[in-house]
Formats: C-alpha cells, structure tokens, sequence
C-alpha cells in the first residue's frame, strides 16, 4: 500500500510541474502576444496624431496664405483647395464661410447641402464651436458627425483673421474612413481596431472571423481637444504565430514522464517486493533441502546399517575363522614348548598375529562401514582396494551359497577422488542384490569387472539371476520400489545408489533380460 501511495505521489507531482510548466509557457506567449498589441496600439495612436496633426497643419497653412494675401479671388482660392484635396486625402470637402457663418465657396461643388447641414449641426451644439474658435483664434476640431456616405468624420475649423481683422471660417469636413485607409488599409496594421468617441463607435476595422480575446487594449487618445477610445486586440494571424505547440509538448511529455516514472517506481517496488519473497522462499526452499539431505543421509545410514543386519551371519564367519585359527595356535603352543619345538611356536605365535590382523581389518572396515559418512570430504583413494572392500564383506555368503564369483579387475587402475565409503555402499547394495537375484536359479552366477575408459572409471556388476521385466525398469530406480519380496529390502538400496552417483557426477545404467540376468553399469569421473 505504501509503494501506490508513492507511486501517486510522482505522479501527482510530475502532473503538477508539467502542468505549472504549461500554464508558465502560455503565460509567456500571452505576454509576448500582449506586447505585440501594446506595441502596435502606441503605433495606432501616433499614426493618428500624426496623421490628424499633418492634415490640420496643412489646412493651417492654407489659412495663412488666406491671411497673408489679405483675401484671394474665387478662382485661386479655388485651384488652391482643388490641389489642397488631391493631396490630403483624408478630407472630404473644403469651404469658406463669410462671417456670418453663411457657406460662400466650397469644394467639392456636390458636397454643398451636406456640408452645410453639417455647420448647421456644429452651430446648433451646446457650444458653439465657431464662436470658440474665433474667441481662441485657433483651430478647433469637432465632435465626430455622419456623413452622407454613412461613415464618420468631423469639422476642423479655422477662423481667419487678416491684419488680424476677423474674416470668416476655413473649415475641412474630415472622413475617418479616408484618414485610416492612408494606413491601415496599406497592411501596416492588421490588428483590428475599434475607434471610439464617448461609447460612440466613429470607425471600426474588424476583419471576419476576428477573435475577441482577453489581450485587447484601450488607448486614450487627445488631438485639438477631442478625446477618442482605440480599441485594438491581436488579429487571428498574430494568435497562431503566438501560439506554438512547445506548451502542448512539454504537457504531454511531463505527463508522460511523470506516469513512466510513477509505473516504474510500482514495478520497481513490486519486483524488489517479489524478489524478497523469491529469497525468503529460496531460503525455506533450502532448508527444506537441507532437512531433505538430512534425511537423505538417515536414509542411508540405515540402509547400510540394514545391509550390515543382512551380512551379519557372513561376517560373524569372517571374524569366527581368524578367531579359530588364534584359538588353536593358543592351544597347541604350550604342547611345542614342552617337547621343545620353537621353530613351531614361532609359527604359532606368528598366525596368531596375521589373523588378529584379519580380524582387527575386518572390525575396521565394519566401523567405516556402519558409521555415517555424509559429511566425509573427498579422498583420493585406490580403485583396486575400494572393489575388494566391498566384495570381502560378502565372500563368504557367496562361497556359503555356492555362487560362483567371477572378478576381472583390470591391472593398475588409476585412483579415483571420492567419498570411499558411499561407492562402497553403492557397489555392496549392487553386489546384494545380485547375490538375492541368484539365490532360487540353478547356475548361481555373480561378476565384477572394472576398467578404465577415457578420464571415467567403469565397474559392472553382473548375475545370472531371473531379471527384471521391461515395464519395471524405468521404475527401478524410484523411491520404495522394489522386486524382492515382502520383507526382504527396503525398496531403497538402488534409489540410495542413484543419488550417490549423481551426487559424483556420475551416471548408473541398468540392463536385464527375464531368465538371463541384469547387469548395472556404474560411471565415475576419474
């Protein structure tokens, strides 16, 4: 449980930074979108002003040259604003009106009624802008009107004053329509504007399909004491140059990140947790095989054991003959002292000691037998000696139960590193069972053979006893099978051997025909 919750936890917190990464990334396209806007609404004003300024200069000039000439015909005033209109684009007519505010020429000619109308309008205001112009003796400039054309514009008055006598109005009827068309119809600008005069909208540039977006600014603008509002926002072209797919990236990345390593850090956990159940079953696994192996090795101590009970009448032979030799030779030692015979209790005294020997051998032998020997360390021993243990334990059964014994031991076989006590138990159980195999047939047959084949030792253990059937074969080898009868063997001598040589990296093989015998080939590396 404490593995999900921090698995979470990274993942939570990747999401989180992924995420704060995102939000900081947009943020800086805004603000880079946000400057863009503010830079070109500055640049939207001071066009304006600009433009609005050189046209009212413009006019001014005109009005000088009124002045200074004291008046002027009809025709050259009439060239003049002619050239007058042809150069600043952004008026839409021109007049000259007599001191009582009355229109007297005017160009164009057709725009006579409206511009007119439109004096008429800027009279009737709350504030007479004429008479403000004249009490200021400056230009004043309207507020906005409606043209004909439906557009917005506005009146830029001029009072005149020749050797400063008073002498009428020049007055230039502006189009807005015509003052933004000399830029921002040019491309200069392409973000979209709205020009406002008090909630009024004067002129307005919004291409189809514009968003209206959070980035959109407000730019007071004041020109000749007229105050106007400039909206203006991004265009939908400077939105996707904004807009760049790093932030989308980097979330999608960070989550994935974050997720990568949050499964990894479960897994992670997960396989360590697995792993440490994996030891803990190893370790349970390897003391069951230590009990197995403890038991293994009860096991075959009490085979051998066993197998000594089964060999105890031959070997109560073996120690009873030496026993009787020493018996006699004891007996007969003080007669050859009394009739003076030393040469013969020389003899006497000497087959005494050669049996004891014999028996003290065979004693020896019977206590590295019976002993357990699962834990002995590996001994270089000789090939030779360790077969003729294992057949002197059972020499005299074979001889008592007249079966033929039959050794073909190959001279100066080479010695073999081992635990000598386990191959002899191997070779005995073997030597066993051929001995049982024999017991009921009427040629009573059992051989031995060893040589040396490579870097292997080979021994053979033969008999002519009534075999073993081919469906039993494969099962020979198992645990408590056995094809003696009740109460005789255990049913583990052969599965015993088994382990013991594959314990030698070994191999024990076994063939047998019904009525001919079995033959059991035992393989040690030398």
């Amino acid at each position: 449980m404490k593995y999900q919750v921090v698995a979470f936890f990274i993942l939570c917190f990747g999401a989180a930074l992924s995420g704060w990464s995102w939000h900081h990334l947009k943020q800086y396209e805004y603000n880079q979108l946000q400057t863009e806007v503010e830079s070109q609404s500055n640049n939207i004003a001071k066009v304006i002003r600009v433009q609005i300024t050189e046209q009212v200069e413009s006019l001014e000039r005109m009005a000088k040259r009124w002045e200074y000439n004291n008046g002027t015909q009809f025709d050259e005033w009439h060239f003049d604003a002619l050239n007058f209109m042809n150069y600043e684009k952004a008026y839409q007519s021109i007049a000259w009106l007599k001191k009582d505010n009355q229109v007297d020429w005017l160009v164009p000619l057709k725009a006579r009624e409206e511009t007119k109308k439109l004096i008429r309008e800027s009279q009737e205001q709350r504030i007479n802008l004429f008479d403000q112009a004249v009490k200021q003796q400056s230009v004043v400039i309207s507020q906005s009107v409606t043209l004909n054309t439906g557009d917005k514009g506005f009146l830029v008055i001029l009072p005149l004053f020749p050797n400063g006598v008073f002498d009428g109005f020049l007055v230039g009827v502006f189009s807005f329509d015509r003052l933004f068309s000399l830029f921002l119809d040019t491309g200069y600008f392409d973000t979209p504007v709205t020009m406002m005069e008090r909630g009024q909208i004067i002129y307005q540039q919004v291409p189809k399909g514009t968003r209206v977006t959070k980035n959109m600014l407000t730019k007071k603008l004041s020109v000749y004491g007229s105050d106007w509002d400039i909206y203006n926002w991004p265009s939908s072209r400077s939105i996707e140059k904004s807009q760049s797919m790093l932030p989308n990236m980097v979330l999608t990345f960070g989550l994935c990140i974050s997720l990568l390593l949050s499964f990894s850090f479960y897994f992670a956990r997960q396989v360590e947790r697995k792993k440490q159940e994996l030891e803990q079953s190893y370790e349970e696994l390897e003391q069951k095989n230590r009990e197995i192996a403890n038991t293994q090795s009860q096991l075959v101590h009490s085979t051998k054991l066993a197998s000594l009970g089964e060999m105890a009448t031959g070997i109560a032979h073996e120690l009873n003959q030496p026993l009787q030799v020493i018996s006699m030779n004891a007996e007969m030692g003080p007669e050859y002292l009394a009739e003076n015979k030393h040469n013969r209790v020389v003899k006497a005294f000497t087959d005494i000691m050669q049996q004891i020997d014999r028996a003290q051998a065979i004693i020896k032998q019977l206590r590295c037998f019976g002993r357990d020997s699962a834990h002995d360390e590996h001994q270089e021993i000789s090939s030779e000696e360790m077969i003729n243990s294992s057949l002197l334990f059972l020499k005299r059964q074979f001889m008592s139960n007249n079966i033929e014994v039959r050794e073909n031991i190959a001279p100066a076989l080479p010695n073999i590193r081992c635990n000598k006590v386990q191959i002899e138990q191997v070779l005995l159980n073997l030597l066993v069972n051929a001995r049982d195999a024999v017991e009921n047939c009427q040629d009573k047959i059992v051989g031995i053979k060893a040589f040396q084949k490579d870097k292997q030792l080979l021994i053979e253990i033969y008999d002519s006893g009534v075999g073993i059937g081919a469906d039993q074969l494969d099962k020979i080898f198992d645990p408590f099978f056995t094809t003696k009868d009740v109460g005789k063997g255990t049913g583990l001598g052969l599965s015993i051997s088994h382990a013991i040589i594959e314990q030698h990296k070994g191999s024990i093989k076994v063939e047998s025909q019904i009525n001919k015998g079995t033959q059991f080939l035992v393989t040690l590396p030398l």
